[in-house]
């Protein structure tokens, strides 16, 4: 895990942050649609992303905004992000004098 990786190199973690989940998996179905059309991926994916997307990506993309409704919507969403996310974000210093 990244974070191990932090602190084995003798750092602190002050804090972090996983995020993104909605765009890695966002990023899976476009991957899926795409082969499943018969399309080889021969460049970077980001040079080819435009509109007008699939409909599996706006179906995704209408189920995501249903999820974040549900009271419960938020606390999934953390969950997710800290399960898949697509970015993190380590806050992480020296130990102070004496720590560690």
């Amino acid at each position: 895990m990244f974070t191990d990786l932090v602190q084995d190199s003798g750092l602190e973690i002050v804090s972090r942050h996983d995020f993104g989940f909605y765009w890695a998996f966002w990023m899976m179905l476009y991957w899926a649609d795409f082969q499943a059309e018969g399309k080889q991926l021969d460049a970077a994916t980001h040079d080819l992303i435009a509109p007008p997307y699939a409909e599996l990506l706006n179906d995704w993309a209408s189920l995501w905004q249903q999820l974040l409704q549900l009271p419960a919507g938020p606390a999934i969403k953390r969950r997710l992000d800290a399960l898949l996310p697509k970015s993190q974000i380590v806050v992480a210093r020296k130990p102070l004098s004496g720590s560690r």
